[in-house]
């Protein structure tokens, strides 16, 4: 059910003065020259209140779904952004989108500068200041609300800490080190406001979702307004965000590019195994919040490699990401309703041909990506050949977790393409640059009537996740502790894989657990992030080198030939690990200095 918080128009935030006319940070931050009148309504009563904390959330909680409407995305022109065109996989090793014009496209060939960055992936860039100022505001004021008592008044200052600490998180991953408000400022104070470092970003981050965990009461949300902020959601942020913070992007005392004097900007200038211990407790600490409030794992051992039933394939994993408010999932992006195939988002995830009713840009798998799935009888790599004539065997040996996700030849799709063609000539082969679509995201369900999507901000599969790469990381011993072979073999049992050897050394532990959560976490919008953090990005095959697709051809007997092709060669400069800053705002303030190789 969607709360009243997600249920507030465009219309109240642009009563409350907070427009999408052309602004800069400057602007959404500053302290207006009197009291202002509406302002004052907002904090007349609870109820104002509540509508005012909608605000915060539609501007701060984020979305991998495109996103069409401009104002919430915070276009600051007004311009719908040219991101909502289809999902970032497409920017990653993950896939290759259909559409040439799409800017997940641009990341493949290294066409991001300063001053297209917000239409190339920060389209929300502007949208973060204005939730940063409506928690400002709440903060400030919501000790004046004359029918709020005690508890009320905490719950409402955790949720406005835990809306600015994700809109930080957000910044820091894009930009490292960024400008940190905890005030309104005046415009004078915006324009002269300096990046902080690293140490101090993530401090601030940390000390906010700390301060809200202690504030927020138990059992908040009520079930009637999922979508809310509950404690396990802030503990999963906390987790995240030492998580980055632990990473070899941040965690280094040498660069991924200089910057000079000003490089506590962009790393913390040394390495320390402490900041991975402190990942691993924060990760045990979201988990056991997590239990505590009902979350677990999707665990029917009927469904962890279920036969297909009229060749759908259903099972854990598809419904974690599938079910609406599901016990595994922690906190989920409401700001969309109800719709059919033939709607906003749906048309920018779907098969861009008539088949799938879809028209605008799907989304198709890169054979590089598909060869992380292990066989799962043993959990072994699958023997992959430049040609063969045994596709369907090799496609029925995989991780039942491929089934899931990726709609390949000879699969289902969904009860409308119950069998999938991309073989030459093939039905669904048109504009399937690689030979297989992605099927993640897109409900089974879509086809028979309107659906809400399901889009994850924190799930407890991640949490599990998070444990066992800092565990791993931290670990004294050259081995891989115990504790992150249990954490990582949960994830795995629910989907019917077998357990990791325990003899495994922390480097290769390291290895299965990239691959593990790009296949577990897949098309979510982690493997953009995650291929940074790791300083992983410029290998090849991952963001630098060739995409891969198969030329699929029929055989007798309802066998299948593939042959492996090149689709695609790409390119990544270093200077892609993070951001640039929006060339307008370095212009207006001198004091942003801007990211390393820009």
């Amino acid at each position: 059910m969607r709360s009243l918080f997600l249920k507030a128009s465009i219309a109240f935030t642009l009563y409350i003065g907070i427009s999408s006319c052309k602004k800069g940070i400057d602007e959404f931050l500053e302290i207006p020259p009197g009291v202002s009148l509406n302002e004052d309504k907002v904090f007349s009563s609870r109820q104002q209140v509540e509508l005012y904390i909608s605000t915060g959330y539609q501007f701060s909680i984020p979305t991998f779904f495109p996103v069409r409407d401009a104002a919430f995305a915070g276009s600051p022109s007004g311009v719908v952004p040219a991101q909502q065109a289809t999902i970032f996989a497409g920017a990653t090793d993950e896939a290759e989108s259909s559409a040439d014009f799409v800017p997940s496209q641009n990341w493949n060939n290294s066409d991001v500068q300063p001053f297209n960055i917000l239409s190339r992936e920060d389209y929300y860039f502007y949208a973060r200041y204005k939730g940063i100022r409506v928690a400002t505001i709440l903060l400030e004021r919501i000790g004046e609300v004359p029918d709020a008592d005690d508890d009320y008044k905490k719950q409402v200052r955790a949720e406005a800490m835990f809306l600015r600490a994700i809109n930080n998180f957000e910044m820091f991953k894009r930009y490292g080190g960024f400008q940190l408000v905890n005030k309104r400022l005046t415009i004078e104070e915006s324009l002269s406001l300096p990046r902080s470092s690293v140490e101090e970003c993530v401090n601030a981050i940390v000390k906010d979702c700390d301060s809200a965990l202690s504030l927020l009461p138990a059992g908040f949300p009520v079930v009637a307004q999922k979508g809310r902020v509950n404690k396990s959601a802030i503990s999963a942020l906390k987790s995240r965000t030492l998580l980055y913070a632990a990473s070899p992007l941040f965690n280094t005392g040498t660069p991924y590019l200089s910057l000079g004097e000003n490089n506590a900007l962009i790393c913390y200038g040394n390495f320390s195994s402490d900041r991975w211990t402190k990942a691993a407790d924060a990760a045990r600490e979201a988990i056991a919040i997590a239990g505590s409030e009902g979350f677990q794992l999707l665990d029917n051992p009927a469904k962890r490699d279920p036969a297909p039933v009229n060749r759908a394939v259903l099972g854990n994993y598809r419904e974690s990401w599938e079910i609406p408010d599901n016990n595994e999932l922690i906190l989920s992006y409401k700001g969309f309703g109800s719709s059919g195939r033939f709607g906003h988002p749906w048309q920018h995830v779907m098969p861009s041909i008539s088949q799938f009713d879809g028209f605008w840009s799907g989304t198709t798998v890169n054979h590089r990506f598909i060869k992380k799935y292990t066989r799962k009888l043993d959990g072994s790599p699958q023997q992959w050949q430049s040609s063969g004539n045994d596709l369907v065997k090799k496609y029925e040996e995989l991780d039942p977790r491929f089934a899931q996700t990726v709609a390949f030849n000879g699969s289902r799709f969904s009860n409308s393409q119950p069998i999938i063609e991309t073989f030459q000539g093939g039905i669904h082969s048109s504009s399937c640059k690689t030979g297989a679509w992605m099927k993640k995201l897109v409900p089974d369900a879509l086809y028979t009537g309107n659906q809400i999507p399901v889009i994850s901000v924190f799930r407890y599969n991640e949490l599990l996740l998070n444990l066992a790469e800092a565990a791993n990381e931290s670990a004294p011993t050259a081995m891989a502790p115990i504790e992150a072979y249990t954490a990582i073999n949960r994830v795995r049992l629910r989907s019917g894989m077998p357990a990791l050897s325990a003899l495994l050394t922390k480097d290769q532990f390291r290895a299965r657990l990239q691959d593990e959560r790009a296949i577990e976490l897949a098309f979510e919008n982690y493997r953009f992030w995650d291929v940074r953090r790791w300083l992983i990005a410029e290998n090849d095959g991952v963001m630098r080198g060739n995409v891969l697709g198969l030329r699929i051809t029929t055989l007798p007997a309802g066998q299948y030939r593939y042959e492996e092709f090149v689709l695609e060669g790409r390119t990544f400069n270093r200077n892609l690990y993070l951001h640039p800053y929006d060339r307008d705002e370095v212009l207006k303030n001198p004091k942003i200095i801007q990211n390393p190789g820009w």
